[in-house]
Formats: structure tokens, C-alpha cells, sequence
């Protein structure tokens, strides 16, 4: 009973909270969106996606040392190619050196290691309010990522409101139109390329780059509950409760808070 209970107020508040959380979302956005939407926290998406790829780099760098490294310049011997380190090491907008800050784990690796933040980009030698984390799995999150994400909660939101109305999953992207405050704006791809960002797959919402499923990226499925596309495809929770016989955990899921 009180599982169902829980469940019908989240369904109510599913059918009435879509179009408040899309102007709430919007506003958030617009503190790191340009009007053009291609710059975010000053970063083009290429010039997103190489911070991520360096970041990634030296948190496999120092996870692979077997040991703690006491600094940046430990992770080194791992980039021998000629130049490799100092374009590692070289902010891709601001073009200072070094581009981030490592934090050494207190005294070593363990299972915790992947939700361990090792490294934090910097601008002006100081940590970047808005700025990428690398952990020790090697995920990075930057300022496009939670771009992405704030609007992939807001495309689930208003598919809550969908199945509400219509008790089905939506079969594109596109049938979320008039549940959603503003959405061409809301579903323009902030990875680069072009068309929409998002698509419907299998009943949850993935990123779209080009046309084609952007597998490093997010998946969403109901109720605002947002995950890395490797999190979701890995466990591959029911979209909806209301429509799936599988089990459902609403906080099991959202875990990117």
C-alpha cells in the first residue's frame, strides 16, 4: 500500500510539474548557454570534448600508476610522445598551463575509486566555479554536460506528462512538442552537429550527435532520472513503472547529482 501510495503521487506530480521544471531549466541553461548555443562556460563543443578526452587521460594516468601519484608531474613518463604532456596540460580556451589541479586521494585507491574526483579544471590558477572533474573511472563531467543534462530532465518530465495523458511510451522526440516550454531551443544538439540532440530509443530519451546515438553521453527515462547512456544500457531500467512490469527504484537510478 504504501508503495502504491508513493507511486500515485508521483504520478500526479509527473502530470503537473513538466512545464514549471521547463522554465525552471530554461533559466538555468541560459546562465551557461550563449543565444546561439554554441558556447557554453566559453567552451565550443570541440573545445569541450578535447578537455574531456585530456582530463580523461590523466585520470587513467594515475590510476594506472598502481599507486597514488603525489603530483601532476608523476602522471608524466605515461605521455613520451613528443609535445604530448604540454598539449595535455594546455587549457584548450584560455591556453594556460597547467589546465587543472590535481587532488590526491588521501591514501590510496579502492572501490570508491569512481566517484573519487581527482582533477579540476582551473582559469586564472584558480578551480573554475563551472568547470570540468575528472574521476578516478576516467568519467568527466564538464559545463555542456550539465547543460545536457538539465535538458534531458526537462524532455523527461514532460514524457512523464505524455504517458500520463496518453498511457504510452512517446514514439519520437518530436511528441513531446507541446508538452515542452520552448523546444527547439530545448532539443538542439549542444555536442555539435546537426538536427535535434535527442532522440526516443527503446522508450527512453538518448543524445543524438548527427543523427547517430551518442553512446558517451546520457540516457533518461522517466520522472527527471537522468544517467550516463553506459548506466542505463548496462542495467536498462523500465522507462515507466506504469507501463513495464520491472521493478523500479526512482533514487536507484539518479545518480548524478
Amino acid at each position: 500500500m504504501r508503495f502504491r501510495a508513493f507511486l500515485l503521487l508521483i504520478v500526479l506530480f509527473a502530470a503537473s510539474a513538466p512545464l514549471a521544471r521547463s522554465d525552471e531549466a530554461r533559466k538555468d541553461a541560459a546562465a551557461d548557454v550563449r543565444d546561439d548555443g554554441e558556447l557554453i562556460d566559453g567552451l565550443t563543443a570541440e573545445q569541450d570534448a578535447l578537455l574531456r578526452k585530456h582530463m580523461n587521460m590523466l585520470a587513467q594516468a594515475a590510476v594506472s600508476l598502481g599507486r597514488v601519484p603525489a603530483s601532476l608531474d608523476q602522471m608524466k613518463p605515461f605521455f613520451n610522445q613528443p609535445g604530448l604532456w604540454e598539449t595535455v596540460m594546455r587549457h584548450p580556451l584560455t591556453g594556460e598551463s597547467p589546465a587543472f589541479e590535481y587532488l590526491p586521494p588521501k591514501d590510496r585507491f579502492d572501490h570508491r575509486i569512481d566517484k573519487t574526483p581527482l582533477l579540476f579544471e582551473l582559469r586564472g590558477g584558480k578551480r573554475w566555479k563551472n568547470g570540468a572533474i575528472a574521476y578516478g573511472s576516467g568519467v568527466v563531467f564538464t559545463a555542456r554536460d550539465r547543460a545536457v543534462k538539465r535538458a534531458m530532465q526537462d524532455l523527461s518530465l514532460a514524457m512523464s506528462a505524455y504517458i500520463t495523458r496518453h498511457g504510452k511510451a512517446p514514439t519520437t522526440i518530436d511528441d513531446l512538442r507541446p508538452l515542452v516550454t520552448d523546444y527547439d531551443r530545448t532539443v538542439r544538439s549542444l555536442r555539435g552537429g546537426k538536427g535535434n540532440g535527442y532522440a526516443i530509443a527503446e522508450g527512453a530519451i538518448v543524445e543524438h550527435v548527427d543523427g547517430n546515438h551518442y553512446r558517451d553521453g546520457f540516457a533518461a527515462i522517466e520522472f527527471g532520472i537522468v544517467m550516463r547512456n553506459a548506466d542505463y544500457e548496462r542495467s536498462r531500467p523500465p522507462i515507466s513503472p506504469r507501463i513495464s512490469d520491472g521493478p523500479f527504484d526512482p533514487f536507484r537510478f539518479n545518480s548524478l547529482d
